[in-house]
């Protein structure tokens, strides 16, 4: 079962990931960025390039998966980079279970962002994060919608991520 899980970078994709991984047997997780990286797939500044190289991404993502052992892998990714979105067959070809859209309000995002001095990232007030998180939940919902995914919203500084983790999971499959 593969599931992505999306959401505003700082929100606390990884520390979601990494959380459940190590509390639930059978769980593993990706991180696109990573694999991005380490393949040196460069993002592409135009439309054909940017598509080109998230489905090299997913290539290399599938790869990876086919050689995991888990029940359950996470994908930790984006639904939006560059402030484009991530278009739609990239994520019909990672073979999706579900998607868990990683929700924060703006400000603890904010906060998050600021703390960690170790990564790039956009420079955005309260404001644009706010809409940049409606216009990034939207999609999701799309996205589900046009996929036939079940989708969690799953708040960490206000859930018990592992029992709504296994609560959603649960569900998926019945």
């Amino acid at each position: 079962m593969n599931i992505l899980v999306a959401g505003l970078s700082g929100v606390g994709k990884t520390a979601f990931c990494k959380e459940i991984s190590t509390a639930i047997k059978n769980v593993s997780y990706i991180t696109a960025s990573n694999i991005q990286k380490e393949s040196n797939i460069k993002t592409g500044s135009n439309k054909s390039n940017f598509l080109n190289s998230q489905l090299s991404l997913v290539n290399n993502i599938n790869d990876r998966i086919s050689k995991s052992t888990s029940d359950i892998v996470l994908i930790d990714g984006h639904l939006f980079i560059k402030k484009s979105k991530v278009p739609f067959d990239v994520f019909y070809q990672l073979n999706l279970s579900a998607i868990i859209f990683i929700y924060e309000e703006a400000d603890i995002i904010l906060s998050r962002r600021n703390r960690d001095v170790m990564r790039v990232r956009p420079l955005e007030n309260e404001e644009q994060l706010s809409n940049s998180l409606i216009e990034q939940l939207e999609y999701c919902n799309q996205l589900a919608g046009d996929l036939n995914l079940p989708v969690a919203i799953i708040e960490p500084s206000k859930q018990n991520i592992c029992y709504e983790f296994s609560k959603f999971v649960s569900r998926i499959k019945k």
